[in-house]
């Protein structure tokens, strides 16, 4: 176990602080938009692209928190001291609010964000340290969940793809949150649209992934829906969603 988590630790701190290369999604209002990633985004801008940031920045959390016994905690902590300043959220908040940038990372990087915000807020419980970044963090986190208020009610169905777009990976992430910090009125949105959009899926049985999928549409789906409905509900749903799972030589090739 310790070399795995010192080889994940070194993995990540390496890559947010590695600027290049760097597949930006960027829209340019006029040549003063011409920027390298660290003064687009002052936090994110490590890794090839600011969601697999994110997720970099995510697993640091993660491990300080729950293998903090394996973990070089002294390298991490001084790195995201120097990342989640109230400075660098400030430019990150900067570059989100343009409204040239309206949509960025929707809606995969915004479910990510708010599951770091997440594990965050979970550390600042045992952690000074966490406590003030995700302080630091809490504007973003706000950001994003006024978009998902916003955004939500407006889409009239959903993206089913098992790629970034996928709108079930980033509802669950988003409602993880959104009961940690009680937050009625997101988690009751997200009930609604997963409600609205997958509740009438019957026969769902497919062959996955496609060549560019990392996730399972179908089983994405199963799982945002086993957050949102009752068991009992949800027992139903699942009968009708899978009826032939448990056939003799069903081959059903699905990941998650």
């Amino acid at each position: 176990m310790e070399g795995f988590i010192k080889q994940f630790s070194a993995i990540a701190l390496e890559n947010i602080f590695k600027e290049l290369p760097n597949k930006i999604t960027h829209s340019f209002n006029d040549l003063n938009d011409v920027k390298i990633p660290k003064q687009m985004y002052p936090i994110f801008y490590g890794s090839y692209d600011w969601h697999s940031s994110v997720h970099s920045h995510w697993l640091l959390v993660k491990i300080l928190r729950n293998f903090a016994n394996f973990a070089p905690v002294d390298e991490i902590t001084k790195a995201l001291n120097s990342q989640f300043s109230k400075e660098k959220a400030e430019g990150e908040l900067k570059y989100l609010e343009n409204p040239a940038h309206k949509g960025f990372e929707r809606p995969y990087g915004w479910g990510w964000f708010l599951k770091l915000a997440l594990e965050l807020n979970l550390l600042a419980k045992e952690n000074q340290d966490a406590k003030i970044w995700a302080e630091n963090l809490d504007k973003i986190a706000d950001f994003f969940v006024k978009e998902f208020k916003e955004f939500l009610p407006k889409m009239d169905y959903p993206i089913r793809v098992g790629t970034h777009f996928n709108s079930s990976f980033a509802l669950y992430f988003a409602l993880e949150f959104a009961r940690f910090k009680n937050d009625q009125e997101l988690e009751q949105c997200i009930i609604q649209s997963a409600r609205r959009w997958f509740l009438n899926d019957e026969n769902m049985q497919a062959l996955e992934p496609c060549g560019d999928e990392f996730l399972s549409p179908v089983l994405m789906e199963a799982v945002l829906l086993s957050a949102v409905l009752p068991e009992d509900e949800f027992k139903i749903f699942f009968k009708k969603y899978l009826p032939k799972l448990n056939e003799k030589n069903q081959k059903l090739c699905l990941i998650l």
